[in-house]
């Protein structure tokens, strides 16, 4: 992971000591995944000196879309970490739910999957939240 941030910037001529913040999706998601996120943001911004904030995966997933939309990750058992957006506003919050929960009541929404999604960096940089090196911590939703 971190060689392919390293990477990233790099490929894209940007000095990690040029940014002035670091937006951390911070879950749901993968246990694994979201823990290894939140340590090496957590550890960039610390030692570069650089703030943090956070953001949900789902609205991170969802930001780049108008209309309804229902980010989904596969939480296992026919369930799936979800929450709707329309138009840039969260209207359903975080939550692992199946399908048919989730789309409950509504018409005209389309799913997002973690395949494949676009992000609105205005968006996601008016979403997200103030957060620090010592707090930032993964979003876990248990699966039960």
């Amino acid at each position: 992971m971190l060689n392919n941030l390293f990477d990233l910037l790099k490929n894209n001529n940007i000095d990690i000591k040029t940014l002035d913040e670091i937006i951390c999706g911070i879950g749901p998601g993968s246990f694994t995944g979201t823990r290894i996120a939140c340590t090496v943001a957590k550890v960039l911004a610390y030692s570069h000196g650089i703030s943090i904030r956070s953001i949900s995966s789902l609205y991170l997933m969802a930001s780049g879309y108008d209309g309804l939309v229902i980010p989904l990750i596969d939480a296992k058992r026919e369930k799936y970490f979800s929450s709707v957006c329309q138009e840039g506003k969260v209207i359903l919050k975080d939550d692992i739910r199946t399908k048919e929960e989730v789309t409950q009541n509504l018409k005209n929404y389309k799913f997002i999957t973690e395949d494949e999604f676009l992000v609105s960096p205005k968006r996601v940089i008016e979403m997200a939240s103030e957060a620090d090196c010592f707090s930032l911590a993964p979003n876990y939703i248990k699966n039960v």
